[in-house]
C-alpha cells in the first residue's frame, strides 16, 4: 500500500542545513496508542532516559577516539600542519614552513576520477527485473529507471536532486574523514510547492551510533541512531504552532543553543567562526540543536525529537509513520578496515609520508637559502653594523672595527642530489599507497618509462587501487542510497509531471496500481577499470568481440551454450555486472536469430552486387520457368493416369520398374486413391486400322475377347506377307 507524502503544514519552515527532514502531520496518535505496554508517561520517561544515555555514551566514545583523528585529517587535507607540529613552534619562526600539498592533490585526482566514472556514461544506474520472463516486472523496471533518471537529472528547483554535488561531496567525505553519512527523506511543502526526494550529507560529528554495532552495517545493527539538527528558533516555534511538537517555554528553546563551538566543524571551516553556533541575528534567528532519535525497543524502531533532554514530539511514533523506507540513514566508506566502525581516511594513511615530504622539502629550501644568503658570525660587543650585515643589499657598506676578526662568513655547501632522490622515492611511496600515477613515478622507473608497454604496467596498479576504492564507495554508500530513493519513489511519488515523463520514456500508456508493488534490482554500473576511460572502452570492445567470436559459427549453441549467461559472465569481468542493458533479450532461438541475420546480410550483398532491375528480371525468369515445369508435370501426370486407367495391368509393372531403378514413393500411399481393378469404359477407344498393314485392332483390347489370340494379337504390327521382301 502506497503512502501519502509527509505534509509539514503550511506554516512550517526549514532549518539552515535542510537536514531536519519533514515531519508528518499529527495523525491522531497519542502516547498511549504508540506505547506497546500502555505505560503512558512512564514509557515517555523511559525512552527519553534511554536516548539521553545513548547520546552520552556515543559522544564520549566519539570525543575520546575519533574526534582528534578527524581534526588532523581535515588539517592535512587543507595543507595545514597538524596540532603539535614543530613548524608551529616559535623556534621555527625563521624557518621554511612549506606544506607540500600531496594529500590535497591525491584527493582532487580521485574526485576527478569519480566524476569521470559516474558522469561520463549516460546510464550509470541500471534497474533490471528480478524475473525477465515476467512482463510486469520488465515494465516496472523500465518505468522506475526512467523515473529515477528524471529525479537525478532535473534541477533541485524543479523537483530533482543535485546529484553531481551530492555524489562528489559524499566521495570527498569518504576520502577525507574515512566515513560518509547521509539522510534520505521525502520533502513535501504546499507553501513552497515542494514535492521531491532529498539526499542530504550529514557531517560526521552530528551523527551517533552505538560503537558495538556491526562494522559492516552500523545503521541497521545499532540499537539507536541520533542525528543532531541545527535549526532556527523560528522553525521550532513553527512546529509547535502546527501542533507537531509540544509547547515549550522560550527558555527551554534557547537552552538548546550551545555555548561552545564544535572542534571538527572549526577545522573544516578553517578556524573561522562557527557558523552553526553563532546566529546571524538575534531572537528567532538563533541556532538551536534538535536531536532526531531512532530507538529500538523490543524489535520496534520508535522515532521522536528532543531538545537536549526535553521531549518535543507530541507522540513517540513507529518510524514507518514518517519514513516508509525504514531507517533513513546510510553510512559508507572508501577504505575497508575489518571490525573498525571509523576506518582510516586517506590523509590518515599517508600522514607519515606527508610529514617526511614536508620535512625534506623545507630542509632543502633552508639549505638553498643559506647558500644564497650566507650565515654570519659577529664578534660580541664589536662595533659592527649588524643591520647592514643581515640586510646584505648589493652595493651596501658595512662598517667594522676589524674586518678580519669582527665578522666571519660561514659557507654552506649546496644541497646534494641525494635529497632530490629521496624526494622522488617518497613520491613513489605516496603514489603507491593512494593509487596515483604522476611524473615522479615515471622518473623513478627509468627502465619502464622508455616504452609504451612499460607505461601501461606502471599505470595498471595505480588504476587498480583507485578503482578498488571507488568500488568500495559504490557498494557501501551509493547503491544503498539509490535503493532508498527507489523505495521512496515507490511509496510517495505522485508528481504527475514526473510520472508522465517516465511513462513516455518507458513506452507505457498507463501506470497500473500493481506496478508500485513490484520489486526490482538496482545497481551502479561502475566497476574495476572505470577510472581509465581508454581502458574502459577497450574492455567493452573486447567483450563484444569475444561474444561475437564465440557464437559466430554456432558450434557452441549446438552443444547447448546459454548465450545470456555467457554475456553476463563476460561483462561481469569488466565491471558491468551482467551486461543486460546492452542486449535486448527475446525468447527466439539464437540459431534462428543468427540465420535471420545471415539472410539479411545475403540480401544486402546481393542487392549491392546486382542492380535491382537485373535482379527483378532474374526473379521473373525463375518464376516463368517454375510455372512451365509445373504445367509439364501436370500434363505428364494426366497422361500417366489415363494409361493406368485404360490398362490397369501396367500399374504393377510400372511400380516394379520404378522400384528396380531405386525410386521411392514420396509422401507414402494416399488412401483416397484406389488402385483400378478394371479398365475404365470411358477410356476405351474404337477399333482403328493400321494404314500400312490394314490390320484393325482395338487399343487396350476388347472387353470380351473371342479368343486368347485376339488379345495377344491386338496392337501388334505385322506385315501382310512375312515372306515378302520389305519395300
Amino acid at each position: 500500500m502506497r503512502h501519502t507524502p509527509p505534509d509539514p503544514g503550511d506554516a512550517l519552515e526549514h532549518g539552515p542545513s535542510n537536514q531536519e527532514g519533514v515531519d508528518a502531520p499529527d495523525d491522531g496518535l497519542d502516547v498511549a496508542e504508540t506505547d506497546p505496554d500502555g505505560m503512558g508517561a512512564a514509557f515517555e520517561a523511559e525512552v527519553t532516559r534511554m536516548a539521553r544515555e545513548a547520546y552520552t555514551a556515543s559522544t564520549t566514545y566519539f570525543d575520546s577516539n575519533v574526534r582528534r583523528d578527524i581534526e588532523t585529517d581535515l588539517r592535512q587535507w587543507q595543507s595545514r600542519h597538524g596540532h603539535g607540529s614543530r613548524y608551529l613552534h616559535p623556534g621555527y619562526a625563521g624557518r621554511s614552513k612549506l606544506f607540500v600539498p600531496k594529500t590535497r592533490a591525491a584527493v582532487t585526482k580521485m574526485e576527478a576520477q569519480a566524476a569521470e566514472a559516474f558522469f561520463s556514461s549516460i546510464d550509470v544506474v541500471s534497474i533490471e527485473p528480478y524475473d525477465r520472463d515476467d512482463p510486469v516486472q520488465v515494465e516496472a523496471a523500465a518505468f522506475y529507471l526512467a523515473l529515477t533518471e528524471k529525479r537525478l537529472h532535473e534541477p533541485a528547483k524543479k523537483g530533482g536532486i543535485p546529484w553531481f554535488l551530492t555524489a562528489q561531496g559524499a566521495y570527498q567525505d569518504g576520502l577525507v574523514t574515512g566515513v560518509v553519512v547521509s539522510k534520505q527523506a521525502w520533502e513535501f511543502d504546499r507553501v513552497r510547492q515542494w514535492n521531491r526526494p532529498r539526499i542530504d550529507l550529514v557531517p560526521l560529528e552530528n551523527f551517533r551510533w552505538d560503537p558495538a554495532a556491526d562494522w559492516r552495517d552500523p545503521v541497521s545493527t545499532s540499537p539507536y541512531l541520533i542525528l543532531e539538527i541545527p535549526m532556527y528558533v523560528k522553525d521550532v516555534k513553527a512546529r509547535i504552532r502546527a501542533g507537531q511538537w509540544r509547547a515549550v517555554s522560550e527558555g527551554q528553546i534557547t537552552s538548546g543553543a550551545r555555548r561552545y563551538s564544535d572542534t571538527v566543524r572549526l577545522q573544516r571551516e578553517g578556524n573561522r567562526q562557527d557558523s552553526k553556533d553563532v546566529g546571524t541575528g538575534a531572537g528567532d534567528y538563533r541556532i538551536v540543536w534538535v536531536r532526531e532519535v531512532v530507538l529500538e525497543v523490543e524489535g520496534q524502531d520508535w522515532l521522536f525529537h528532543t531538545l537536549d533532554d526535553t521531549l518535543l514530539s507530541t507522540s513517540i511514533e513507529p518510524i514507518e509513520t514518517q519514513y516508509a523506507h525504514g531507517r533513513p540513514f546510510v553510512v559508507g566508506f572508501t577504505t575497508i578496515e575489518a571490525h573498525r566502525h571509523y576506518p582510516s581516511s586517506l590523509p590518515r594513511l599517508t600522514a607519515a609520508l606527508q610529514r617526511e615530504a614536508n620535512d625534506l622539502r623545507n630542509q632543502r629550501i633552508d639549505n638553498v637559502s643559506f647558500v644564497l644568503n650566507k650565515r654570519y658570525f659577529v664578534k660580541r660587543n664589536a662595533q659592527v653594523d649588524v643591520q647592514s650585515v643581515t640586510r646584505n643589499a648589493p652595493g651596501s657598506v658595512t662598517l667594522l672595527q676589524d674586518p678580519e676578526k669582527d665578522v666571519r662568513v660561514v659557507e654552506t655547501p649546496d644541497v646534494t642530489t641525494s635529497a632530490f632522490a629521496e624526494q622522488d622515492r617518497l613520491n613513489i611511496d605516496f603514489d603507491d599507497l593512494v593509487g596515483q600515477f604522476n611524473n615522479a613515478s615515471v622518473q623513478g622507473n627509468r627502465n619502464l618509462n622508455e616504452t609504451v608497454g612499460g607505461m601501461n604496467i606502471l599505470t595498471a596498479n595505480a588504476n587498480q587501487v583507485s578503482a578498488y576504492r571507488l568500488r568500495t564507495f559504490v557498494e557501501t554508500w551509493m547503491e544503498p542510497v539509490l535503493r532508498q530513493l527507489l523505495d521512496m519513489e515507490r511509496e510517495y511519488e505522485d508528481d504527475a509531471r514526473f510520472i508522465a515523463m517516465a511513462m513516455r520514456q518507458a513506452g507505457m500508456a498507463v501506470v497500473p496500481d500493481t506496478i508500485w508493488a513490484e520489486d526490482v534490482r538496482l545497481q551502479v554500473n561502475v566497476g574495476m577499470g572505470a577510472t581509465n576511460p581508454h581502458q574502459k572502452a577497450q574492455l567493452l570492445i573486447f567483450a563484444l568481440e569475444a561474444v561475437k567470436k564465440l557464437i559466430s559459427d554456432g558450434a557452441l549453441e549446438a552443444r547447448g551454450l546459454d548465450i545470456e549467461e555467457l554475456v553476463g559472465e563476460l561483462f561481469a569481468m569488466i565491471g558491468y555486472r551482467d551486461g543486460s542493458r546492452f542486449f535486448a533479450w527475446t525468447d527466439d532461438d539464437p540459431r534462428v536469430m543468427q540465420l535471420r541475420t545471415e539472410l539479411e546480410q545475403t540480401k544486402t550483398a546481393l542487392a549491392a552486387k546486382h542492380p535491382p532491375e537485373l535482379l527483378a528480371a532474374q526473379v521473373a525468369k525463375t518464376q516463368a520457368e517454375s510455372v512451365d515445369k509445373l504445367v509439364r508435370a501436370f500434363y505428364s501426370a494426366l497422361q500417366a493416369g489415363q494409361a493406368v486407367g485404360s490398362v490397369p495391368s501396367i500399374a504393377p509393372i510400372a511400380d516394379s520398374i520404378l522400384a528396380a531403378s531405386g525410386y521411392t514413393r514420396q509422401g507414402g500411399d494416399d488412401p483416397d486413391i484406389a488402385a483400378p481393378a478394371e479398365r475404365d469404359p470411358a477410356l476405351i477407344q474404337n477399333e482403328v486400322a493400321d494404314r500400312r498393314t490394314g490390320v484393325e485392332f482395338q487399343p487396350g483390347g476388347t472387353l470380351d475377347p473371342e479368343s486368347p489370340a485376339d488379345g495377344v494379337a491386338q496392337g501388334i504390327e505385322t506385315v501382310e506377307d512375312d515372306a515378302a521382301p520389305l519395300a
